[in-house]
This record gives structure tokens, C-alpha cells and sequence, in this order.
């Protein structure tokens, strides 16, 4: 899906020479983020909501997933010759639309 969407927009913007690189660097990036957000994801869930040190992890886990953003936002601001602006829209929408995707497909049922 990944690569797909990259291809996607930089077809759309007229930039297929640059998949390679803003693959490669994205892909690099989502493997550096899911070494540190699923433990920390795995973590929260273990404790529950109740316990108290719940909060500090959050915080963690919430600074990491806002670096993330912004490590994806400039790899699309570089991609697309574009401001950083458009690639935070880009890299929040890309991530939001993971997210949805992810909890239809992997909902309990």
C-alpha cells in the first residue's frame, strides 16, 4: 500500500523519477518508527488505562508518532518541491487513512 501511494502522488505531480529515493527513505523511516511504537503501543496495552504511568508512555509514544509525522512530512515536501505545509497534509492524511484502514481490516469480530 505503501509504495502504491507513493507512486500514486508522484505520478500525479509528475515527479516517477524520484520513487526510488522517496521510497526507499519512507519505507526506512516506517521501519525506525515501528522499532520504538509498537513496543510502546504493546506497553500501553499491557498496563490498562487505570495505571498510573500510563500517562509518562503516552506522552512517549505520542512524541514519537509526532517525529514520525514530520520525518514523513519533509520526505514529501522533498519529493514533491513543495512547502512543509503540503507535506504534513500528505503525511497526516497517508497516516489517518492507514489508521482507518487498519481498524476495518483488523477489527475483532
Amino acid at each position: 500500500m505503501p509504495l502504491l501511494f507513493i507512486w500514486v502522488l508522484l505520478a500525479l505531480k509528475q515527479r516517477k523519477e524520484r520513487f526510488l529515493q522517496t521510497a526507499s527513505a519512507y519505507l526506512g523511516v516506517g521501519v525506525l518508527a515501528a522499532l520504538v511504537l509498537y513496543p510502546l503501543d504493546s506497553v500501553l496495552q499491557l498496563m490498562g488505562q487505570q495505571n498510573p504511568a500510563v500517562l509518562p508512555v503516552s506522552v512517549i509514544y505520542m512524541a514519537f508518532v509526532i517525529g514520525y509525522l514530520l520525518a514523513c512530512a519533509h520526505i514529501w515536501r522533498s519529493a514533491l518541491d513543495s512547502g512543509l505545509v503540503i507535506g504534513l497534509v500528505v503525511s497526516f492524511g497517508y497516516f489517518m487513512a492507514k489508521l482507518i484502514i487498519e481498524q476495518q481490516v483488523l477489527q475483532p469480530s
